[in-house]
């Protein structure tokens, strides 16, 4: 069974200006990971939205711990605080 892990950033006011340029830099590498190990992917159109959320979809269950920690690996480089929902598809 695959899942949804729904990303939402926790951006602290006067720095909602970086948020575009850390989203750009945090999804380019996570995009390709995704792409290269099959184990989820994004909206190309959420994404370009640069919403203070992000959606991986199709989550297979017994991959969702290492893409949570590739994403928090990620957010971390780039200086995003995240928070995790998951939701079954």
């Amino acid at each position: 069974m695959s899942q949804n892990l729904i990303i939402r950033f926790n951006v602290t006011k006067g720095e909602e200006q970086f948020l575009r340029s850390r989203l750009m830099s945090f999804q380019s590498p996570l995009y390709h990971w995704l792409r290269e190990t099959g184990w989820g992917r994004y909206d190309d159109g959420e994404a370009d939205k640069l919403e203070p959320y992000l959606t991986i979809l199709g989550v297979k269950a017994s991959k969702l711990k290492r893409v949570k920690e590739k994403v928090e690996l990620e957010a971390a480089r780039n200086g995003l605080a995240e928070t995790f929902e998951t939701e079954a598809r």
